[in-house]
């Protein structure tokens, strides 16, 4: 009977042992803060690259123009400037100056605390996000001004996406503008997205609320969807403009 109870005392002792390890090798794998040097697109890509699935990655206070694009591909990281008009990245590039692809089951991507000046690019988008997966990313309390071409472009690639937007400003300031968010179901002509069930309620769509949208003109609208994207738009301000949809023969 002795025997018996030291045995079973040391094997529960080792098997809090290993609960607590397994524990604490879990918060190191996922609290790690890495500081950019300063907002160049050099300095924050550094830190993108030395970062793990559920690092922070904090970019200080400063404006820079970025040149070259930033893409973060197999990883989620948490993207962190020092707040609106506090870290501001100025789109040098003419397209997307940074771009997210995702794959099913990646951790989630978080960004915040940015402002991400447009500079009136004619380009594609500012931000670009590929892939699918769901709760995949959620972007707040961000700013985007300038905008003159899409600001957000989501493309679900046909697959089941969802993530959210939310708590941000979007700015075009100009009369002769496109969009400040599109989302891409699967491409033009295809009806994919459309066999799914619908499944309204759930959180299988791209949410996008409590933002403002101010506009110089109606230009395309806030926002604009194709070929079977699933989103929800609620709890939003918009100025001087409107929401479109387009259907599964849609073409960009």
């Amino acid at each position: 009977m002795r025997l018996r109870q030291l045995l079973m005392t040391r094997t529960l002792r080792i098997g809090l042992i290993v609960i607590v390890c397994t524990l604490l090798s879990v918060f190191r794998t996922h609290a790690a803060t890495i500081g950019a040097a300063s907002c160049s697109r050099t300095d924050v890509g550094n830190a993108v690259t030395a970062a793990s699935d559920g690092d922070r990655v904090v970019v200080p206070a400063g404006t820079c123009t970025w040149t070259s694009r930033l893409t973060i591909s197999g990883k989620g990281i948490t993207l962190v400037g020092a707040g609106i008009g506090q870290t501001t990245i100025v789109n040098g590039v003419g397209g997307p100056m940074l771009q997210f692809n995702f794959t099913a089951g990646d951790p989630i991507t978080i960004v915040e605390g940015f402002t991400f000046d447009a500079n009136n690019s004619g380009g594609e988008s500012t931000i670009s996000l590929n892939g699918g997966g769901l709760t995949q990313f959620r972007f707040h309390h961000f700013s985007m001004t300038n905008l003159r071409e899409r600001g957000i472009v989501v493309n679900m690639d046909g697959q089941e996406v969802s993530g959210l937007i939310d708590n941000c400003s979007m700015n075009m300031p100009t009369t002769s503008g496109s969009k400040s968010i599109e989302i891409s179901g699967t491409g033009p002509e295809e009806s994919q997205p459309f066999s799914r069930p619908l499944a309204l309620g759930s959180s299988k769509f791209i949410f996008i609320e409590s933002c403002t949208f101010n506009y110089g003109g109606r230009n395309d609208g806030a926002i604009d969807a194709y070929a079977g994207a699933r989103y929800v738009f609620r709890y939003n301000t918009v100025n001087n403009t409107n929401v479109e949809h387009h259907g599964a023969d849609s073409t960009r």
